[in-house]
């Protein structure tokens, strides 16, 4: 792969997290890219979310949400990167920060599908079959659907025609946050998307599937993750842009 040759990392920090609102979620990923500074290192985090909810593509309207009725009564906010609406239920998130350094423009994108071919491996390790990954030629019916699992876009990570997990980028400065959704099973709010489980019949846990996919993403990286949970400092900080953009209708409710 391409973008493996080229993503040389010399430390790669790992974050658990346990299960959080959405609204500290996205702000914990906001607050590591504002952050990171030191070259050739990275970031890698894995998070779920608790209660469940609706994150709307940053150029979504907030309006669109009247069009699917199964996740109206849940909270949402807004993501700081593009695509269809999300629903975090029963899923595993991640997130990855680069440097861009020394990186292409073209290979920054090939990111995207370097960490999902390491998701299909670590999923056929645990058993999954007839998983791929959407290739170049890949149509989009529904290129405007309201959600990101709805729609086909190369990269996409697929089980018997469906998708089963997607990802997007965001720049800041010298780093790129990448973060994206993996469903482990259907969800009551988005009865119409299958996951892992149904289609597949494996019951596996965010634990077993961010444990193997860490195994896969080490070796190909070629790095050893070094565990550090976000400090105090770095949870005040994460705190203040929860409350001043997370929490706030001004941005949230600003399309």
């Amino acid at each position: 792969m391409d973008a493996e040759a080229r993503l040389t990392l010399q430390t790669l920090r790992l974050i658990v997290d346990n299960e959080n609102s959405g609204s500290w979620n996205l702000a914990v990923d906001d607050m590591l890219l504002e952050s990171v500074s030191t070259p050739h290192s990275g970031i890698l985090r894995f998070y779920q979310w608790d209660p469940a909810t609706l994150s709307l593509g940053y150029f979504q309207s907030s309006g669109q949400r009247e069009s699917h009725q199964p996740s109206a009564q849940l909270n949402y906010l807004r993501r700081g990167t593009g695509g269809g609406a999300v629903i975090h239920d029963h899923e595993l998130t991640y997130s990855l920060i680069f440097p861009t350094d020394s990186l292409p423009v073209n290979q920054i994108s090939s990111v995207y599908v370097l960490v999902h071919q390491c998701l299909i491996e670590a999923l056929h390790m645990l058993g999954a079959e007839d998983v791929i990954i959407a290739s170049q030629a890949v149509q989009n019916p529904t290129p405007h659907a309201f959600l990101c699992f709805q729609r086909r876009n190369p990269g996409d990570v697929i089980i018997q025609g469906h998708k089963i997990a997607g990802s997007a980028q965001r720049r800041r400065h010298n780093h790129v946050l990448q973060h994206g959704s993996v469903l482990l099973g259907q969800s009551s709010y988005g009865p119409e998307l299958p996951g892992i489980h149904e289609l597949t019949q494996l019951q596996l846990t965010a634990q077993e599937l961010q444990h193997a996919w860490l195994h896969t993403l080490e070796r190909h990286l070629n790095i050893q993750c070094i565990s550090e949970p976000i400090t105090h400092t770095e949870k005040v900080a994460v705190k203040q842009i929860q409350q001043d953009k997370y929490l706030s209708d001004q941005w949230n409710e600003k399309r």
